[in-house]
């Protein structure tokens, strides 16, 4: 019993659309982990940049205050 080519022409085209809805469904997926992590990246950056910025600050002042003592 052998098979023929429909079959096989039949098979294949099954593969590739399974692997097409792979793809997608990964696309799908991936794309909301990257978001979430580009916004939890963003936020911890603003953190990291207002901390920086106040401690910036802080020395002025210290240095602004060490000026007028010397």
């Amino acid at each position: 019993m052998g098979y023929s080519g429909r079959y096989h022409a039949a098979s294949l085209a099954a593969v590739f659309i399974a692997l097409a809805v792979g793809i997608l469904i990964g696309i799908g997926l991936a794309d909301d982990v990257v978001s979430s992590a580009s916004e939890e990246l963003e936020a911890s950056l603003r953190s990291d940049l207002k901390a920086a910025q106040g401690e910036a600050e802080e020395l002025r002042g210290a240095l602004e205050r060490s000026d007028k003592f010397g």
